[in-house]
């Protein structure tokens, strides 16, 4: 069974043009299925902005080879104070071993 992580990147800037500050948190949104039915329950990620206002975390990619379930990563982000509605990210390591945030919250919906 091959697993495979994908590193997510981001720098988050206020509108002001200044690093922003904050945490980001990544979970599983359900349960995920291993080969041979084993279950696995993956615990949740953090990742705080530097004083840049950059992050970087490694995720189980959603496409490694043998893992089934209907499940998505779900991002949290509390900026500058303020939490911001949860989103699904689809995290494919097809797209790459590394992946910036931007582009993957093009394509996110609302959890």
């Amino acid at each position: 069974m091959a697993l495979n992580f994908v590193t997510v990147t981001g720098t988050f800037i206020t509108p002001a043009g200044t690093p922003d500050g904050g945490s980001l948190q990544f979970a599983p949104s359900d349960i995920i299925w291993l080969p041979g039915s084993w279950v696995a329950c993956l615990p949740s990620f953090g990742a705080t902005l530097n004083g840049s206002g950059q992050f970087s975390v490694s995720l189980l990619a959603m496409d490694s080879t043998g893992i089934s379930g209907n499940w998505a990563w779900v991002m949290t982000m509390n900026l500058h104070g303020m939490v911001y509605p949860a989103r699904k990210l689809t995290i494919d390591f097809a797209n790459g071993a590394s992946q910036d945030i931007s582009t993957l919250l093009q394509t996110s919906t609302l959890a």
